[in-house]
C-alpha cells in the first residue's frame, strides 16, 4: 500500500506555480473583451459624452467611427482563436522546459 500523506480538514491541495499563465489569461481575456466591445460600440455610443474616436490627434466622428469600430472588432474577433492557440502553445513549451 502507498503512503498518501493525509488532508487537514478545510485545507486546499497546493497547486504548482505556471509561470506565465496570469499573462495568458489576461491576454486572452483582454482580446475577446476588446473584440466584443468593439462590435458592440453602435449599441452603447449614444451614451458616450464624446462618441468619436481621438486616434493620435486624428479625430473619426460619424460613421466611419461606428463601420470602423465594427470592422475592427470583427477582425479582432476573427485572430483571437489563433492567438489563444498560440499563448497555449506557448504556455506548454514553458511548463514543458521546467519539467526536463
Amino acid at each position: 500500500m502507498a503512503y498518501r500523506r493525509r488532508r487537514v480538514a478545510g485545507a486546499r491541495p497546493r497547486r504548482a506555480a505556471r509561470p506565465g499563465w496570469g499573462a495568458h489569461r489576461t491576454l486572452t481575456l483582454t482580446g475577446w473583451a476588446t473584440a466584443l466591445a468593439a462590435i458592440a460600440f453602435l449599441a452603447y455610443a449614444w451614451t458616450l459624452k464624446d462618441p468619436a474616436l481621438h486616434l493620435g490627434g486624428v479625430t473619426v466622428d460619424g460613421v466611419s467611427a461606428d463601420l470602423g469600430a465594427i470592422v475592427c472588432g470583427v477582425l479582432v474577433l476573427a485572430a483571437m482563436p489563433a492567438v489563444t492557440r498560440l499563448l497555449a502553445r506557448l504556455d506548454a513549451v514553458v511548463v514543458r522546459g521546467l519539467l526536463y
